[in-house]
């Protein structure tokens, strides 16, 4: 009989079969394909490898702001990794990624990330070798030690690997080396800002996001985007209209309003942004969220 490292009381569950772990190494090995893996609010410094697994491991609530920020996963080479062949199925939301080399590494695979705090790691904050192609959204992606999003290309023979992301309403900022390196990225809805380089050496297809020093396409801008208090890691966008102060759980009123509210591609729909929204979605991490600042 196979022993199984399930516990009655673990903080990681797997909700599809009802049994709990203490480390995230066993309740990824006893899992199926498409089991849902819920961790609660702490710190862990054990580092996740999917192995290939599509599932979905998640905070208990990744659309909430307070929770992503208590359910830490750091330290280690690779906080996240993924490099068997996952994809779009395979799903990594409502965590803050920190205290690693790398926080998130994909070798040719091509997960969904959502709901992220990938900040302060000692290099990049997401690294994308040999084809991956991620789904990278409400993400913020802050105060790494290197690139935000930094992606190698792969070469075996005539056959060259490039790296294609899509990275939508995120917030990219203040990290010491790049915004977005290299690769083919498709931006949508986002901020980069206040990186060293905002974006270098990739072909890359930006639009309707605020970029630091201007890039040449569609509903780009390039302004100061009026953080609440990026100093401090809080990237709401100041709002005359209403701006969500997580601290006092309120809506706070500021004397100056972001340029990216209201910004975004008009294609894309509020979803859950509060009324008065002027019917687009804000550009970054809140944008499209019941967080998103209001609109004057």
């Amino acid at each position: 009989m196979v022993p199984s490292f399930a516990t009655v009381d673990g903080p990681i569950e797997n909700v599809t079969n009802g049994k709990r772990y203490d480390y995230f190494r066993y309740a990824i090995g006893e899992a199926n394909p498409g089991d849902q893996i819920v961790v609660s609010p702490g710190i862990y410094n054990e580092p996740i490898n999917f192995n290939g697994k599509n599932l979905t491991i998640s905070s208990t609530d990744p659309g909430n702001l307070a929770m992503v920020a208590a359910t830490v996963i750091e330290g280690d080479n690779q906080a996240v990794t993924f490099s068997r062949g996952e994809d779009a199925n395979c799903v990594l939301a409502g965590f803050t990624i920190t205290n690693a080399n790398n926080g998130i590494s994909c070798f040719g695979s091509s997960p969904t990330i959502t709901n992220c705090s990938i900040i302060g790691n000692v290099s990049n904050g997401i690294k994308l070798y040999m084809g991956s192609n991620p789904i990278v959204s409400n993400c913020i992606i802050a105060g790494n030690s290197d690139s935000a999003v930094a992606m190698f290309k792969f070469t075996a023979g005539r056959i060259q690997f490039f790296n294609s992301p899509t990275i939508t309403n995120c917030t990219i900022v203040d990290n010491s080396n790049i915004g977005i390196s290299e690769g083919i990225p498709t931006v949508v809805n986002s901020i980069i800002y206040g990186n060293f380089v905002q974006i270098a050496g990739s072909s890359a297809v930006v639009n309707y996001s605020n970029v630091q020093s201007g890039f040449p396409d569609e509903g780009n801008i390039d302004a100061d985007p009026l953080f609440a208090d990026a100093a401090n890691g809080e990237y709401h966008l100041k709002s005359q209209a209403g701006r969500w102060d997580p601290v006092s759980q309120s809506w706070v009123i500021d004397n100056v309003t972001s340029p990216c509210i209201d910004s975004g591609n008009p294609s894309s729909t509020v979803v859950l942004e509060p009324v008065p929204n002027g019917g687009l979605i804000n550009m970054g991490t809140y944008g499209g969220t019941a967080e998103a600042s209001k609109s004057p």
